[in-house]
C-alpha cells in the first residue's frame, strides 16, 4: 500500500515538473518571437543638396549593418538605376525597429 501510494507521488510530482518544464520553454518561445525585428516603411521628401548616403546616415540604424546594402534596398524599393536623386521627389525609406 505504501509503495502504491508512494508511486503515485512520485507520478503527480513528475507531471508537476514536466508540465513546469513545458510551459517554460512556451514563454521563452514567445518572449523570443517578440523581439524580432520588424520592418516599416515611411516616405521622405528630398531636399536640395540631398544624396543617398546623407538620408542612408540620418534613418539607417543598428539593425542594418551595412549603409550599402541599406542604399541598395532604398534603390530597389524607388526604381532608382543609379545615385542620382531630385530636390522636392519622394523616397520610401525601410525602418526596421
Amino acid at each position: 500500500m505504501k509503495q502504491k501510494k508512494s508511486n503515485g507521488v512520485i507520478f503527480f510530482i513528475s507531471i508537476i515538473l514536466i508540465s513546469i518544464f513545458i510551459l517554460n520553454f512556451l514563454n521563452n518561445t514567445v518572449i523570443g518571437a517578440s523581439s524580432v525585428p520588424t520592418k516599416t516603411y515611411i516616405v521622405i521628401t528630398i531636399q536640395t543638396n540631398d544624396t543617398l548616403w546623407d538620408i542612408a546616415h540620418e534613418y539607417m540604424n543598428d539593425n542594418y549593418y551595412d549603409l550599402d546594402k541599406y542604399i541598395s534596398e532604398v534603390k530597389i524599393m524607388n526604381s532608382i538605376k543609379d545615385t542620382t536623386i531630385y530636390a522636392g521627389e519622394r523616397l520610401t525609406l525601410p525602418i526596421v525597429k
